[in-house]
């Protein structure tokens, strides 16, 4: 693994996402990830393709208030965030347009703490650290609604 000393001294609290490359196959990465997302901590395995990354912030932003309004499509937050980033409200749809699989994956996650994790206890590599832009101490009802305002 390669670890950097920024990795370990940062904040756990924000949203994070690696390019990484597996040795394995990325699909028996995401059970291995369901495990070890905590709480309000999730872990997603994500498909290698090109910009999804700025699906990211959105897809969680929207499945969070989803939740909270209680007119969710999926029973958890990980895959509430999934069908967001893949664009549909079909599970299976979700799962197989952007759910990681192939050697190189990306990795999105709340928690630095359960990502770093996974990339020790799965022996990744990191490619690349993608820039995640939403000040986390902004409300999530805040960030929603400038979201929606942008939109018009």
């Amino acid at each position: 693994m390669m670890e950097t000393d920024n990795m370990r001294k940062e904040s756990d609290s924000g949203f994070f996402a690696f390019l990484v490359e597996s040795k394995g196959s990325g699909s028996s990465l995401i059970s291995k990830a369901n495990k070890i997302s905590k709480g309000g901590n999730f872990l997603l395995v994500i498909k290698n393709i090109k910009g999804i990354e700025k699906r990211f912030i959105p897809a969680y932003i929207n499945a969070v208030v989803r939740r909270e309004e209680g007119v969710a499509a999926a029973k958890s937050l990980q895959m509430e965030i999934l069908l967001f980033i893949a664009g549909t409200m079909q599970v299976n749809d979700a799962i197989r347009s952007v759910s990681g699989s192939g050697s190189r994956i990306i990795l999105f996650s709340n928690s630095k703490k359960i990502l770093n994790q996974a990339i020790s206890k799965f022996n990744l590599n990191i490619i690349k650290e993608y820039s995640l832009l939403l000040d986390p101490s902004v409300s999530i009802d805040v960030a929603a609604t400038t979201i929606r305002h942008d939109k018009k």
